[in-house]
């Protein structure tokens, strides 16, 4: 319950029993399995619906709202899903169908015009909703300056929902997956992944698991966030790649047993080079040098790193005999594997 930061998880006060979690900004959300909804973080627009504008170190309880069976968030807005179908907000201003006072709706307050309501998604200035007839419905202020909600045209059938930074998704039951921009009300079939059982979106990226158990991604990747191995932007899905052992080359030396590297240094240099997908951290190396009988002469031990070239040297410690063929063997690790010698 204090202000600081930590780089460590710590257990969240006076919590327990929960079933659900949405956080955005700097605000978060806890659904308990009793149906009440509790927040902690910013209040700057009344997002944590507790009917002050005070910012919370610890979870209190959202007033207002009860039979909660999930949550989402937005930036400055909280919203709970009851068990009867019924939407309900809290948040900034006079946004999304509930109407505060300047700055904003102090406590949960039902949203007009939804009902049969199934699931919910919401993100920066707008959110969306599953109806059981398969419609999805959204409300922002883009789509209508009230922010009173409407149903989404040319989407029947849906069975899934998320929303992005700037886009919602939408799977329908035949397992095709369509993109809905609200700045702009377009909407698109994304080509190139079908039979979609999950769904769920980032900032600018989208990631889906197949029936077969496949994860595939597109969008932007500077970070390597779509798991492909590269950070190449993608217009369209690539299957996400498991994690697999670094490769070593050694470059020096290069010799072969038959034609060996010559040196008057008895503590020589080793130089390799080490390659992964991008972005790979290598947390850890080795190199043995050994005489043909395969003796170990000297052995650096597991020397642990946290880089990310693709070149490294390690120097001898141990004075290596003169005028004997030598052999050098290397791997390198990832965060998790390691290469073969």
């Amino acid at each position: 319950s204090n202000m600081g930061s930590s780089e460590t998880p710590v257990q969240v006060s006076n919590l327990t029993q929960v079933i659900g979690i949405a956080a955005a900004g700097n605000s978060s959300y806890a659904l308990k399995s009793d149906g009440t909804v509790w927040s902690w973080g910013d209040n700057d627009y009344g997002q944590l619906g507790e009917t002050t504008r005070n910012k919370r170190t610890a979870p209190v309880q959202v007033v207002g709202v009860s039979g909660v069976t999930q949550i989402a968030a937005s930036i400055y807005h909280g919203y709970a899903l009851k068990s009867d179908g019924t939407v309900w907000g809290w948040g900034r201003g006079k946004v999304y169908g509930i109407y505060g006072d300047t700055w904003g709706v102090w406590n949960a307050k039902q949203l007009s015009g939804l009902s049969g309501i199934t699931r919910i998604a919401a993100r920066n200035d707008y959110a969306i909703g599953l109806k059981g007839n398969g419609e999805v419905w959204s409300w922002t202020q883009i789509v209508d300056s009230l922010g009173i909600p409407a149903p989404i045209n040319g989407i029947s059938n849906a069975e899934k929902i998320a929303t992005g930074t700037s886009s919602s998704f939408i799977v329908k039951k035949d397992g095709t997956v369509w993109e809905w921009k609200p700045y702009g009300s377009t909407l698109s079939e994304i080509k190139g992944v079908g039979e979609v059982a999950a769904i769920d979106s980032g900032s600018q990226f989208t990631v889906v698991s197949k029936k077969d158990g496949s994860v595939w991604s597109w969008g932007v990747n500077s970070k390597g966030q779509l798991g492909d191995g590269t950070t190449i932007q993608r217009g369209t899905p690539v299957q996400m790649q498991e994690n697999r052992a670094p490769v070593v080359t050694l470059n020096y030396p290069t010799g072969t047993q038959e034609d060996p590297t010559q040196t008057n240094i008895n503590k020589p240099a080793i130089m390799w080079t080490q390659s992964d997908a991008e972005l790979t951290k290598f947390s850890a190396y080795q190199v043995q040098i050994m005489d043909e009988s395969d003796t170990i002469l000297g052995d650096s031990g597991e020397v642990p790193t946290s880089v990310t070239a693709t070149s490294a040297t390690w120097i001898s410690t141990a004075v290596l005999p003169t005028f004997e063929p030598l052999q050098i063997k290397v791997r390198v690790k990832d965060e998790s594997l390691w290469s073969e010698w």
